[in-house]
């Protein structure tokens, strides 16, 4: 696993380092020294890997629990298994909202474009389409506006978010079992669940959740590339 020497932690080999270490740094020497604005960065940007890494981490967990039991799990395991599951769509979307909350930040500082960023813009407005707004409303041409807006009509971010907070505010999502001869069981997915109200319906293997994780990653890179051309003013 890569070191980061931002957060002095090892991250997954998916984690767009790089690019990330090379928003903090930029950012940092962008600040103002000991503004609010800085001190609103720092906290954001320190649980973005953090995050990453348990998302990256709960999804491994969900999977060896599939590989050990399959759909036959016992109601301990399921446990441990909707914990994972919930952990890795809250950690995943967590990764993204503080990602914007830092850019948000930093788009705040005189330095750049000084935006407002008082208490009530914080805890009730400097989500993504807010920020895209603001930054719109400068230039459309900011680099940070077309990752937002490739990022907000994504088919992956509205799926992220409908299980997110499905899973806070609602309760679990329905598993679906199928009914099949003993010579010739219906096979079973890690991901099969039903449609609600308020979520899709939802079948995937391995395969689709590392898609997912790589959907994750390249997102992320584009916020922090955009982040960078922020501090730059592009």
């Amino acid at each position: 696993m890569p070191f980061s020497n931002v957060l002095q932690l090892n991250m997954p080999s998916l984690f767009p380092l790089k690019t990330f270490e090379e928003f903090v740094h930029i950012s940092r020497n962008t600040f103002e020294t000991g503004s609010e604005a800085r001190h609103e960065f720092g906290r954001a940007s320190n649980i973005i890997g953090w995050r990453f890494r348990a998302c990256v981490e709960d999804k491994e967990n969900y999977m060896e629990s599939w590989k050990l039991y399959g759909s036959n799990d016992s109601f301990e395991e399921r446990y441990f298994r909707e914990r994972f599951l919930f952990g890795i769509f809250v950690s995943g979307l967590s990764c993204i909202e503080a990602t914007v909350y830092s850019c948000y930040a930093l788009a705040s500082d005189p330095n750049v474009f000084g935006l407002p960023f008082n208490e009530k813009i914080r805890q009730y407005s400097s989500g993504l389409g807010q920020l895209k707004e603001k930054l719109k409303a400068i230039d459309s041409s900011i680099t940070l506006v077309s990752a937002l807006e490739d990022l907000i009509t994504s088919d992956e971010w509205s799926l992220w978010k409908e299980f997110r907070n499905a899973m806070t505010h609602r309760g679990n999502i329905p598993r679906m079992h199928y009914a099949g001869t003993n010579d010739s069981p219906t096979p079973e997915k890690p991901l099969e669940f039903a449609a609600t109200w308020s979520t899709r319906a939802l079948s995937g293997d391995d395969t689709f959740f590392n898609e997912q994780l790589h959907w994750l990653s390249n997102s992320l890179n584009n916020l922090f590339y955009g982040g960078i051309k922020l501090a730059q003013k592009y």
